[in-house]
């Protein structure tokens, strides 16, 4: 995040390790307001890394779908959809357009280099089974998806078929699987979100990650003895201190 942008958000910052100290949701509120107003103030509706800062936080205040949007417009399509997901399993009366949600940015992951697309393939299962909808399907089958994405769709057409009976002889035609499976699931709302959201603010095709060549006889760099833990590991306990900006905190 710019320096600039960091600064005028530095009260909300303290207010956020103000409820990390406290866990006063009171402090968490009032962080999230603080960046609202500023978003609002100085037009960074769909500025990713404002995006970013904002949906985290509003995350730990379980306001999922807002926290799924701003995600999105974060450009992080894996922790959109699992958000939107997961708070439809908590909040019964938002359950139905957190699906619609979590349905909707799996569908988009699947098309723009998703980093798990497996799970992303599990939360579309799971979506159009609930909402009767398979439109994110149609919307991905209209896109001429590659191999790759054509084997994750097949594998979603075949548990939809299974669950609601239909026996579809070749499951590779994926048009016409759709026409079959249509009475079934009938519902068209997912693809309107994904068009909604598109025109708000169109994906950036996500690039894959390079990896790395180690030169040839070279033997790998010795880690030197620290006494801090392990990065992948994972400790227990309250959070006492978190830098946001430099990812790091007190346990």
């Amino acid at each position: 995040m710019e320096s600039e942008k960091r600064k005028l958000l530095t009260p909300s910052f303290d207010k956020y390790q103000s409820f990390l100290k406290s866990h006063e949701t009171e402090k968490l509120a009032e962080a999230l307001e603080f960046v609202w107003n500023m978003m609002a103030e100085h037009e960074w509706d769909y500025h990713a890394d404002v995006n970013l800062y904002y949906a985290r936080m509003a995350f730990l205040a379980e306001e999922y779908y807002t926290s799924a949007e701003s995600f999105y417009y974060g450009e992080a399509l894996r922790p959109a959809y699992c958000a939107a997901y997961h708070g439809a399993s908590k909040i019964k009366e938002e359950k139905e357009k957190l699906n619609q949600t979590a349905a909707a940015f799996s569908a988009l992951s699947l098309i723009n280099t998703a980093e798990t697309p497996e799970e992303a393939v599990e939360v579309l299962k799971q979506t159009c089974s609930e909402l009767k909808d398979i439109s994110a399907l149609q919307y991905l089958i209209d896109k001429n998806p590659d191999k790759t994405l054509k084997s994750y769709l097949e594998d979603i057409v075949t548990f939809l078929s299974t669950l609601c009976g239909k026996l579809i002889p070749d499951i590779s035609n994926l048009k016409n699987c759709i026409t079959i499976l249509k009475p079934n699931y009938p519902a068209v709302s997912v693809v309107k979100v994904i068009q909604e959201y598109l025109e708000a603010k169109p994906l950036k095709k996500q690039k894959q990650p390079e990896t790395p060549q180690q030169p040839a006889n070279t033997a790998p760099p010795s880690v030197p003895p620290t006494s801090e833990p392990p990065v992948s590991g994972s400790l227990t306990g309250k959070i006492v201190k978190y830098k946001y900006f430099d990812d790091r905190g007190e346990i």
